[in-house]
């Protein structure tokens, strides 16, 4: 049988239908990234720009310009700066951990893996992680949502 597919490949309304190509861009789409800004307040545009330099350590070479309603396109003048933004590594603070699983490292490279990839664990000179919260390097998919840590018992 036939797939609906199939069927309307075919269909056209009029015989001065046809179909547009258009190529890849290619070129400098690949240094690119698309963003956006979850926010309900108004923002300065010069220090949103300004921050995000500061935050990605780019002193020269960024472009940002506003496709839409506080959807962004972050224009890097060569990959590997994008790479660079792509890949980053964050620190994270893991609260509310009992004391006894302050202790262990492991429990820092558990927890680290549910966000992301634990890279590193926070330690003192004595090797214990004991604070108000876990302090844990990883790297994620920026690509992907930011998923939360699952509350333990």
């Amino acid at each position: 049988m036939e797939s609906i597919a199939d069927m309307w490949k075919d269909f056209s309304i009029s015989e001065e239908e046809e179909v547009v190509g258009v190529e890849d861009g290619g070129g400098s789409v690949s240094h690119c990234l698309l963003g956006q800004l979850i926010t309900h307040k108004p923002f300065n545009h010069v220090t949103f720009h300004k921050t995000m330099s500061n935050l990605w350590k780019i002193e020269r070479g960024l472009s940002i310009r506003e496709v839409d309603t506080d959807i962004f396109l972050f224009f890097f003048g060569h990959d590997a700066k994008r790479d660079q933004v792509l890949h980053a590594k964050f620190w994270v603070q893991i609260y509310g951990i009992p004391l006894s699983g302050m202790c262990e490292e492991e429990v820092g490279f558990l927890l680290g893996n549910k966000i992301g990839t634990t890279l590193e664990v926070e330690k003192d000179i004595d090797g214990n992680c004991w604070g108000k919260f876990l302090h844990v390097r990883i790297s994620i998919d920026i690509t992907k949502p930011i998923r939360r840590v699952p509350r333990s018992n």
